[in-house]
């Protein structure tokens, strides 16, 4: 089973719980985690690819460009893709940011 973990700082706390599981227990499961600072995340959504990063329609703003720097670590394109794993955990805002509000909706989560 494929796990993303995408959201704020909050993340960092389920991080250090997964790394206190020993790897035999870990078996078969990959989790991958995805954090940057709230007021970043609340700049993030999916694109027109369903890709979930700092959205265009924020740039310029402070909050977008530090997302756009934090989002480097994500990987190639500072992007991740919700469709490419078995289940998706946000943490963070619930209250119908971009980012929250899209990925509930490209995975079917309620």
């Amino acid at each position: 089973m494929k796990l993303a973990v995408i959201g704020n700082s909050h993340s960092v706390a389920l991080r250090l719980g997964w790394d206190l599981v020993p790897k035999a227990e870990r078996r078969g499961v990959e989790a991958r985690f995805f954090a940057m600072g709230n007021r970043q995340i609340v700049t993030c959504g999916l694109d027109e690819a369903g890709t979930f990063g700092p959205l265009d329609r924020f740039a310029g703003q402070e909050a977008h460009d530090e997302a756009l720097r934090q989002a480097r670590a994500f990987g190639p394109g500072g992007r991740v893709d919700p469709g490419g794993f078995d289940a998706v955990v946000w943490v963070g805002p619930q209250d119908g940011t971009a980012g929250g509000a899209a990925v509930r909706r490209r995975t079917g989560a309620d």
